[in-house]
């Protein structure tokens, strides 16, 4: 079967929403979204699709997503963003859109950003102008196999030629400590350097020693 790689569009909303929040999880079941929006899944998953169509285009917003088909299913996802224009000023003010949207009040945001803050204590300043990939994820049911080996590495190829050609000559990723699927994904494609960063309170809070940065030209 013959794998399609697209960019995503606000139709395919929904799908990224998913695709958004199990790469989130990673290999330890639970992430960012989980910690910041305690609740059922159907809420998290509502939320992060109003991320996803905010008007402010942040790192999780749709245009940033390329999707990966198998006879017209969609199997998977990723994204990729330049550092310098979707910071996080950007997604704190898609966040402000949610919370209005949502009627979330500001003692509810600064209750999350209580929660999430150990995942800061990992998180390093990126280069200036890099290409940023980030939230790569399949569904389950094409996680076995050779599709679960192929279908990362086309996604991972799209978004660096994506990159490419907007001019960026260097990407850099992050992905949970232990992450060794994705890991060896990166290390066989030759993706540059990988820097772990460690941190008692990150792993207490996301059940994981920290995160692994990889840096590398295009």
């Amino acid at each position: 079967m013959k794998t399609l790689i697209r960019d995503a569009s606000r139709e395919d909303i929904p799908f990224l929403a998913k695709i958004v929040l199990y790469a989130s999880r990673g290999r330890v079941g639970k992430g960012f979204w989980d910690i910041a929006f305690p609740g059922t899944e159907s809420y998290k998953l509502n939320l992060i699709e109003c991320f996803l169509g905010t008007e402010t285009q942040s790192f999780c917003h749709y245009t940033g997503f390329i999707i990966a088909e198998m006879d017209d299913c969609q199997v998977g996802g990723i994204s990729g963003f330049d550092s310098s224009e979707q910071s996080p000023t950007a997604f704190i003010e898609a966040l402000i859109e949610v919370s209005s949207m949502k009627s979330i009040t500001e003692e509810e945001l600064e209750k999350i950003a209580l929660r999430v803050d150990p995942f800061l204590n990992c998180m390093r300043q990126t280069p200036d102008k890099a290409w940023i990939v980030d939230n790569l994820a399949i569904l389950p049911e094409y996680r076995k196999g050779f599709r679960s080996k192929r279908i990362p590495v086309q996604l991972i190829n799209g978004i660096v030629n994506k990159g490419r050609k907007l001019g960026h000559r260097l990407g850099q990723s992050y992905t949970l400590i232990g992450s060794n699927s994705i890991l060896s994904t990166y290390k066989r494609l030759n993706r540059g350097t990988f820097q772990e960063i460690r941190d008692s309170e990150f792993e207490d809070v996301f059940g994981a020693p920290g995160i692994v940065i990889i840096t590398g030209p295009l």
